[in-house]
């Protein structure tokens, strides 16, 4: 079953463009792993510096997967230096509540 991740970032100060490169740069790469659906980014309004990346995924697997892949904590290590502190993630399964 799909999920989506939602993973929110905290831009430092003069640092929003340097980001979205990162992120530009993240989502190459993410189309091309198994399981990718789509993904868009969303800029906050009360918090300008706040960007909030939903991603979505044929299954939690695939996430996991790409979450894990080297090249993919290579690229995330340089937005890293931009950020107020590392990124926030969560995982979300469509349709009906189910019992872990």
């Amino acid at each position: 079953m799909a999920v989506k991740v939602l993973i929110t970032r905290r831009c430092q100060e003069g640092t929003m463009l340097d980001v979205l490169l990162v992120l530009s740069e993240l989502r190459s790469l993410a189309v091309a792993q198994p399981g990718y659906i789509t993904g868009e980014t969303l800029y906050g309004l009360e918090d300008p510096g706040k960007l909030l990346v939903i991603s979505t995924w044929e299954d939690l697997p695939s996430w996991q997967a790409w979450r894990d892949h080297a090249a993919r904590r290579e690229v995330e290590a340089k937005a890293e230096r931009y950020l107020w502190g590392p990124a926030s993630y969560d995982t979300f399964r469509f349709g009906a509540w189910q019992e872990p």
